[in-house]
């Protein structure tokens, strides 16, 4: 159960860390005027910029996103250094593969936004609302991942008992 709940923690992990950072509007295609060139360029300076990258550090920080996705995990009955310890080793992780998932973020937002949108959504997170929306980023996943645990313990368990219950019913048309 607690590898389900990890694993489940870890797919918020990227939900959060894509929707949170795409603030602008997605368009069904690039404008034909905006070349892949223009849209790369972009995009690297949207995931660039302090605002995105201060975020990306608070996913990293003490008590940030990261660290409270792996501490609201049902880790079982762990002594307190080892779950300190398994914190420790996921935030690890995340730092070695930062610079992938940036390159990621990039990549999808050139090939998914315009140019006007990602200039738009940088303006946006640099006005003193979206510097706002980042700063209180953390205090609102917090309050998302309390929420949240419940609900996908429950979602995973109904899951479980349907495929059980699923292959049971296979097994007995076997016989």
């Amino acid at each position: 159960m607690p590898s389900r709940i990890i694993a489940a923690g870890f797919g918020l992990l990227s939900f959060v860390v894509s929707s949170v950072t795409s603030e602008a509007i997605a368009s069904e295609n690039a404008q034909p005027a905006d070349s892949y060139r223009e849209r790369r360029e972009a995009a690297e300076q949207y995931v660039n910029s302090p605002m995105m990258q201060k975020q990306f550090d608070q996913m990293l920080a003490p008590g940030g996103m990261l660290e409270q996705v792996v501490a609201a995990v049902s880790l079982g009955d762990m002594p307190p250094e080892f779950k300190a310890l398994v914190i420790e080793l996921a935030l690890d992780e995340f730092r070695a593969f930062r610079p992938q998932l940036e390159e990621a973020l990039i990549e999808a937002s050139a090939q998914t936004y315009t140019v006007a949108e990602l200039n738009a959504a940088a303006a946006f997170y640099d006005s003193p609302e979206g510097r706002s929306i980042i700063e209180k980023a953390p205090q609102m996943q917090a309050a998302y991942l309390k929420l949240y645990e419940p609900v996908i313990t429950n979602y995973m368990d109904a899951v479980q008992k349907r495929a059980k219950d699923f292959a049971s019913e296979i097994q007995k048309q076997e016989r």
